[in-house]
């Protein structure tokens, strides 16, 4: 019977132990990433055609857990697990890089999302969003093709939004 006891307490002292040093190994790895987009969606796979599980604003904070191609695995302030662009994080609050036109701008005209990072402007797959599944040789299914098409042909902007486009761009009517 005493050998009972001391089991007990020599497993209940272990098992404690094996758990403080996992959550201190789990808290030193954690890396925050805030979203320096207007808008990101948290995804169920690293896919941009993949379920939307949170819509994401401008600075919130997540928790990498992750890389995945060109996503980051992360759990949100909330414990949800999901995927995110990564050219749509840093691991700088939004403010701090000074970049904040650019992201506005491209935040305009992606409906919320950046579409392409102003590097990658010039090529015509980045901005079509094919530029990382082309340069890995991955195929675009036939069904990720008509998403692509249907969402090209959905995407307008209200005068406003192309008003506010061209103001903060300096072009058009704004040009200096």
């Amino acid at each position: 019977m005493a050998m009972s006891v001391k089991f007990r307490l020599f497993l209940s002292a272990t098992i404690f132990v094996v758990s403080l040093a996992a959550a201190a190994s789990h808290g030193a790895e954690r890396e925050d990433l805030y979203v320096t987009a207007v808008e990101a969606k948290l995804r169920a796979k690293p896919s941009p055609f993949a379920p939307v599980l949170l819509k994401l604003k401008r600075g919130d904070r997540l928790f990498a857990l992750g890389e995945e191609r060109d996503f980051y695995k992360v759990r949100s302030e909330g414990g949800v697990d999901g995927y995110v662009a990564k050219r749509l994080m840093s691991k700088n609050k939004p403010g701090a890089s000074g970049s904040e036109p650019v992201d506005e701008l491209l935040g305009i005209l992606g409906g919320g999302e950046r579409t392409a990072s102003v590097e990658e402007a010039s090529s015509s797959h980045s901005i079509r969003g094919l530029k990382s599944a082309h340069d890995q040789g991955e195929v675009i299914t036939g069904e990720e093709a008509e998403a692509s098409v249907e969402a090209m042909e959905k995407f307008s902007l209200s005068g406003e939004e192309l008003d506010r486009f061209q103001r903060l761009g300096r072009v058009g009517r704004y040009a200096r």
